[in-house]
């Protein structure tokens, strides 16, 4: 599933790189940019009015950068986003403990069976072979005689 596709599903309000107008490989850095170039316009101390839908931009931007900038919450947000299954974002990062531990089996790095050979190193010695142990009674035995 696609970016776009999934910000329409799950509107617009919960596109926090969209809000914030980054793309999800942006920076630190690049993120705290948008973010102080879009908060002028909506900061209770520049705008003159105080009216409902400019503090909620305000929160929703101070919520964007709370989320973004740090590198768990990014990791849970990312991880909400590509999953898509429809919880809300609030509840999904309420539930982060459950979803860690119901999402353990998500995991796309492959763990090595065995650790690669250095090299210049030899292989491990082999000791002796296993051999039988031969007597009349054992082949007695084996041959169905007793």
């Amino acid at each position: 599933m696609d970016s776009s596709s999934e910000t329409e599903k799950r509107g617009d309000q919960d596109d926090l790189y969209g809000l914030l107008g980054c793309s999800k490989s942006a920076t630190l850095e690049q993120i705290l940019a948008e973010y102080r170039a879009r908060v002028r316009d909506y900061h209770p101390d520049k705008v003159g009015t105080q009216s409902e839908d400019v503090t909620k931009k305000f929160q929703r931007l101070l919520y964007a950068k709370e989320i973004l900038t740090s590198t768990s919450k990014r990791h849970l947000y990312d991880m909400w986003l590509s999953i898509g299954d429809g919880t809300s974002l609030d509840q999904w990062m309420t539930n982060k403990e459950r979803v860690e531990q119901t999402m353990h089996w998500a995991n796309t790095t492959p763990t090595p069976m065995l650790r690669p050979a250095e090299a210049g190193t030899s292989q491990p010695q082999r000791g002796p072979q296993w051999s039988r142990a031969e007597s009349s009674v054992i082949s007695a035995f084996r041959s169905y005689e007793i």
